[in-house]
């Protein structure tokens, strides 16, 4: 039954990119015949109406002193499907940050987020208002490289160590009730 139907009678009338699926199938034979093979992504339709996405491979061979193609699908559904479930993931990962932005902007406090390294990942608004320090400028400093001035409620200045960023780095868990002043660029202590 396959072999008597032309791309054309197993195809929708149009291709996912919009072209007519005849004039397309033509042209690739065409090109396939000229090149002496073509390789391209279509999609068919199965006996029950379904897409049947499918790798196209088109190779001229002589058969019987007479040019020919040999035509080779590559059935794609899983890789199709795969694809979107890889698509559909992203955006609900791309609607979550947006949404953790937002949260992250709303807070009514400072937040700075670190890597494990100590390097400066994000600072949300208040806390360039607060600190003086720009959210690039942020991103620019980080635990380690004695670009802050921290003191403790005695005005005694923390070593890096002792910052509550370092000590949550180092493994101690989430710490309450910490009390400490830092001196921003402009020389004033908040």
């Amino acid at each position: 039954e396959l072999l008597l139907c032309s791309p054309g009678d197993i195809s929708p009338e149009f291709q996912p990119d919009g072209s007519e699926s005849t004039k397309g199938a033509a042209d690739m034979v065409t090109e396939a015949f000229a090149k002496g093979w073509r390789r391209f992504d279509w999609v068919h339709k199965k006996k029950n109406g379904d897409d049947l996405p499918v790798e196209v491979n088109l190779n001229t061979i002589d058969l019987e002193g007479r040019p020919a193609l040999m035509v080779v699908w590559h059935d794609l559904t899983e890789r199709v499907k795969a694809e979107k479930l890889i698509r559909d993931s992203e955006e609900k990962i791309r609607r979550s940050q947006e949404k953790l932005n937002a949260l992250f902007e709303a807070l009514p406090i400072g937040v700075v987020m670190f890597s494990q390294e100590g390097e400066i990942l994000e600072a949300n608004t208040i806390t360039e208002e607060v600190l003086g320090v720009s959210k690039d400028e942020h991103k620019m400093r980080g635990l380690r490289e004695g670009n802050w001035r921290i003191v403790d409620p005695d005005g005694r200045e923390m070593p890096v160590e002792e910052y509550p960023a370092s000590r949550v780095i180092a493994g101690e868990g989430v710490l309450y009730n910490i009390e400490m002043g830092v001196y921003r660029p402009q020389g004033d202590l908040v």
